[in-house]
């Protein structure tokens, strides 16, 4: 009988695990940690019977997007070189990856890629030779820890065909990538940025407008998750999380 209901525990455990780890928290004052949905400046959690509505302007510490963040003390001064990571007052300071380029034959060469003016960017090899980030030479690269995928964009992503590198947010049974477009021709304009899921071997444009159908159509064949889409649970701010909820089935 014992083992039973160690065998029990154990299982209640592990969802329960599992379920905090599609979720973001936040650490309080007293080290306690609440686990939630973050959106803008507040953690939503939920049980069976009650909503609670947490600020996380005085928590410790908050994981989003299993980013985790400490509040910014008042004299932070960034390391120069440093990799920053900010949401609202809080900053996360990961260690910095090496670099790498991926070339068409599947070599991963890795240095530090370099930006120059004019041109592809590049990793120059102990040969003086450079592999660039080039349709024509590479596939993937990794730059300040994000990994780039060259992709096929075409309608309606975009008006006409184009390969184009973009930024990996989550791979799992479908992948997640964010792509920015910004306008040459208008001043002073914010760059746009869309998310864009790829599931079996297909690419889908998920717009702000529109993302709640979007991301039901999308994933129909988890009616879980779509019940929590359709029910607000999740906004398109969340839609990291939305992805690695997708993988628990």
């Amino acid at each position: 009988m014992k083992t039973f209901l160690y065998i029990i525990l154990l299982l209640i455990s592990a969802q329960t695990q599992a379920q905090n780890n599609v979720l973001d928290y936040l650490i309080t004052t007293t080290n306690d940690t609440v686990f939630g949905i973050i959106k803008g400046n507040k953690l939503y959690k939920t049980t069976k019977d009650s909503a609670y509505i947490y600020s996380i302007s005085k928590a410790k510490a908050i994981r989003k997007n299993d980013i985790i963040y400490k509040q910014k003390p008042e004299d932070y001064k960034a390391e120069k070189h440093a990799l920053i990571l900010e949401y609202k007052q809080f900053i996360s300071t990961p260690e910095k990856e090496q670099d790498y380029i991926v070339t068409s034959s599947l070599d991963t060469v890795y240095g530090t890629i370099k930006d120059p003016f004019i041109g592809a960017k590049y990793i120059k090899q102990t040969s003086n030779k450079k592999v660039k980030i080039c349709k024509k030479e590479s596939i993937s690269y990794r730059k300040d820890n994000a990994v780039y995928h060259l992709k096929q964009i075409s309608k309606p992503i975009l008006s006409i065909s184009k390969d184009i590198y973009l930024k990996r947010i989550y791979k799992g049974k479908a992948s997640l990538y964010k792509y920015k477009t910004i306008r040459s021709d208008v001043e002073k304009v914010d760059p746009k940025t869309y998310y864009i899921i790829e599931k079996s071997n297909k690419l889908y444009l998920i717009s702000n407008s529109n993302y709640k159908q979007q991301l039901i159509d999308l994933f129909i064949d988890n009616i879980t998750l779509t019940d929590k889409i359709d029910n607000d649970f999740y906004s398109i701010e969340n839609i990291y999380l939305i992805m690695k909820y997708y993988d628990l089935n």
